[in-house]
């Protein structure tokens, strides 16, 4: 098999490619990668749950602040979350370090970068202010039904591409870890638990406490 070519085969062939990329180059483009992951996330993050602040920020404003913000975030969830996943994968026999762990969770991020480049399409065509949460279509120019068929193909494409980046991160996890996907899954859900516990309970006792 070529996997001289990991761009293309992780979206099909995950397994393999990341396990000759962690024998080989485990640092390969990691940090390119999240931090491209992480612009993807924040402009996506804030078409799902903008909340007040970027319901008042313009489309540039929202791309610019995905642009200087997305990277910082994206490596700093690329450190933190690879590190919580490796100690929580060690309690069911995970097999994988924090670098390999870092190289499935940076490279499963392809399909992920992807649709962010997919997003392109919609503000081409209909400018920055398709990014904002709370839009008036009308404003932005979609004024037809055939504008409405092609936002509904670009979101139901950048859907897709996010939800496979999610498939292709738990084999390259199930990977380096020696795991199946399912297990990958349960060793992914384990680090959010140990991330979100404190944070709740903490909540918990400044609510009591007030």
């Amino acid at each position: 098999m070529n996997t001289d070519q990991p761009w293309l085969t992780i979206w099909t062939r995950p397994r393999e490619t990341i396990s000759r990329i962690a024998a080989e180059t485990p640092t390969r483009m990691v940090l390119p990668l999240a931090a491209l992951a992480g612009i993807a996330d924040a402009l996506a993050q804030n078409r799902n749950n903008g909340g007040d602040l970027t319901s008042a920020l313009s489309g540039i404003e929202i791309m610019m602040g995905a642009l200087v913000a997305g990277p910082i975030f994206g490596i700093i969830v690329l450190y933190g979350f690879a590190a919580l996943t490796w100690l929580t994968g060690r309690w069911i026999g995970g097999e994988g370090s924090p670098v390999t762990i870092r190289a499935a969770f940076a490279w499963a991020s392809i399909p992920k970068i992807t649709a962010m480049l997919v997003m392109l399409g919609p503000i081409v065509l209909y400018g920055p202010k398709i990014l904002t949460r709370d839009i008036d279509l009308d404003d932005a120019g979609v004024q037809s039904w055939s504008d409405l068929v092609i936002l509904g193909i670009f979101l139901v494409i950048i859907v897709a591409l996010r939800i496979w980046s999610f498939v292709v991160y738990l084999h390259c996890l199930g990977q380096v870890q020696g795991f199946s996907a399912w297990k990958a899954l349960g060793n992914s859900l384990l680090a959010v638990l140990v991330l979100v516990m404190p944070i709740a309970l903490l909540s918990v006792i400044l609510t009591a406490g007030s």
